[in-house]
């Protein structure tokens, strides 16, 4: 269990998002993580721990912008879905998952 406050927990996942969601493996996500060196509240460890949770929801935004491309999920059903999945992000980043799903489905 994570000791990093809730609201810094939330930032610190936003920022990692934005990072894998650009990052190309296996380099790009080694250069994401030493730019997560700004909260420098955390320890490495803590940073790799978020960051592959933003990994984690990066690497699901292709089947949830894909199902509801196909109409087998509708987008609230979807951030539902990632939310529940990933949870400790903020709502924006939720929404943007889901954006970005879109984009890399079509």
């Amino acid at each position: 269990m994570s000791t990093i406050h809730p609201t810094e927990e939330t930032r610190v996942l936003d920022a990692a998002f934005g990072l894998a969601k650009q990052a190309v493996p296996p380099l790009g996500h080694a250069e994401a993580k030493d730019k997560l060196q700004v909260f420098p509240a955390l320890s490495f460890d803590e940073i790799t721990e978020l960051y592959l949770r933003a990994t984690a929801l990066a690497d699901a935004c292709y089947d949830a912008g894909d199902q509801c491309r196909d109409k087998r999920m509708t987008d609230t059903e979807a951030i539902a879905s990632l939310r529940q999945r990933f949870p400790g992000f903020s709502d924006e980043t939720y929404e943007q998952a889901l954006s970005w799903g879109y984009f890399i489905s079509r």
